[in-house]
């Protein structure tokens, strides 16, 4: 049995545990991605201030919240692996060498962080365009008042 059909049998046996770090990851994903195209859509940072404030700000944010991101992915790489720590036990008795078991441990993280990957980017796309249909809908709205407000004495 190679690593990757272990790998996706662990994933189809243990899939509630799985599942629970599938979506916390997808969830930093969306958050990321949704935040970071937002910030690099120059058209609408441009209409929502025209001295660069914003983008500066978006910068800074951009970057706090890729150190969460590294800080989460690692804490909760941790706390798997340690609820883990039996059936990596259970491998080390059955005489499996560490790095077939890294090598096990790293196919099924790279299976769960591209299924994340995929499901992030989806739902922040979709998130993105919320928060752009948002905030165009507030401008004509706050555009609408002006113009009203001009027109009458």
């Amino acid at each position: 049995m190679n690593n990757l059909s272990m790998a996706l049998k662990n994933l189809k046996n243990n899939f509630s545990f799985y599942a629970l770090y599938l979506l916390s990851v997808s969830f930093v994903i969306t958050v990321f991605f949704a935040f970071t195209s937002f910030s690099m859509n120059t058209v609408m940072l441009e209409k929502i201030s025209g001295d660069g404030r914003v983008e500066t700000m978006c910068s800074v944010i951009s970057l706090f919240l890729m150190a969460f991101v590294v800080f989460y992915m690692s804490y909760s790489n941790r706390f798997f692996l340690r609820r883990r720590t039996k059936e990596l036990g259970v491998y080390a008795l059955l005489g499996y060498r560490k790095t077939t078991v890294l090598s096990l441990l790293t196919t099924e993280n790279f299976l769960i962080c591209f299924g994340a990957f995929i499901v992030g980017i989806l739902l922040g796309s979709v998130f993105h365009k919320g928060i752009v249909f948002g905030i165009a809908k507030k401008f004509k709205s706050q555009l609408k008042k002006a113009l009203f407000r001009g027109l009458l004495p």
